[in-house]
């Protein structure tokens, strides 16, 4: 699967890459690391799926407990229960404490669900523009994600390093994503000179795995 190619992985990248690069837990004062892969593992199967959980979260707790024992009968419950298993009660549990998050990402995803399906169907014969088009939404998304934490002020924090990892992202024009330090514009390397020492380690990384993703994206015009 590729984010431009499908929408549930297109959102799944941006949960991944807000938190390779700001750190998700302490931006939304998570109890668990958990919670990100959790949010991950709902989305992919099906953007609908995570609708629904996250109108469940949106309940009174009594509420929420009943809906769940419903909502696990539905089709898409029994999708949950087949990821999650025995520990479903206690993962719903969990993101109910933690529902901030999930009710940000589903805020962005529908306001921006229509434009990506526009941009494959825009695009949909010129790899190029796509892959572009798509990047530049995608970032659009993890930043907006960002902006919708508590702590304000943390969260022009994080967006700013969000804004360097773009740039540098989108300033590659190498075909290698294996040494990417090598292979930026002048914009990209005047920026990496300066701030790259904000990013964490795993941006660095989650960097490297877009790039692959987009150049193979690109090849296959």
């Amino acid at each position: 699967m590729s984010r431009y190619t499908i929408w549930e992985q297109f959102m799944a990248d941006v949960v991944a890459t807000a938190d390779s690069t700001v750190d998700l837990k302490e931006l939304f004062e998570l109890t668990s690391f958990k919670v990100v892969k959790i949010i991950i593992k709902i989305i992919l199967p099906g953007w609908l799926i995570f609708n629904a959980v996250v109108l469940l979260l949106n309940l009174a707790f009594p509420g929420f407990l009943v809906a769940l024992g419903s909502f696990s009968l539905t089709p898409g419950g029994i999708v949950l229960v087949a990821i999650f298993g025995a520990s479903m009660v206690a993962t719903m549990r969990l993101l109910y404490q933690n529902r901030q998050l999930p009710i940000a990402i589903k805020k962005v995803g529908d306001i921006n669900r229509n434009k990506y399906h526009l941009i494959r169907q825009n695009y949909a014969n010129d790899a190029s523009a796509l892959v572009q088009e798509i990047d530049t939404l995608f970032f659009k998304c993890v930043k907006e994600v960002i902006s919708l934490a508590r702590d304000q002020a943390e969260a022009l924090q994080a967006k700013a390093l969000v804004v360097t990892f773009e740039k540098i992202y989108l300033g590659y024009t190498g075909s290698d994503a294996g040494d990417v330090l090598e292979c930026f514009t002048d914009v990209g390397k005047a920026v990496i000179e300066v701030e790259i020492g904000n990013l964490k380690e795993a941006a660095g990384d989650k960097m490297r795995q877009l790039l692959l993703e987009r150049i193979r994206a690109i090849q296959q015009e």
